[in-house]
């Protein structure tokens, strides 16, 4: 068992926890380091904005469309994005990271 799976660093250079990390280059972020057994997805909104979503996120509303079909058209409001979403992820965007405690949570 390695100590770092499943985990990620994001910084202004590739970090190498263990062998087998991956790194690739995030705009406006500099460098994203992973583990290679952790979720990571791009996606290209149809605004031409990119995501990538990193770890797992859950539709919990059954009337919306997974949150990697919501990232391809995501609204202005992104607290309209992930307010459904369930699950252990980290979203970035446009230069920020969103985690999935920072989500608003309204009851």
């Amino acid at each position: 068992m390695h100590d770092h799976t499943r985990q990620f660093v994001i910084g202004p250079k590739p970090v190498t926890a263990c062998s087998d990390w991956k790194s690739e280059t995030v705009r406006g972020v500099g460098f994203l380091s992973h583990c290679p057994k952790l979720p990571v997805c791009k996606v290209a909104a149809q605004d031409g904005s990119e995501s990538i979503l990193i770890g797992i996120a859950v539709q919990t509303d059954p009337s919306r469309p997974s949150p990697i079909e919501e990232l391809k058209n995501p609204p202005a409001n992104v607290a309209e994005l992930t307010h459904n979403w369930a699950g252990r992820f980290a979203r970035i965007a446009n230069g920020f990271l969103l985690t999935d405690t920072a989500a608003p949570y309204q009851a």
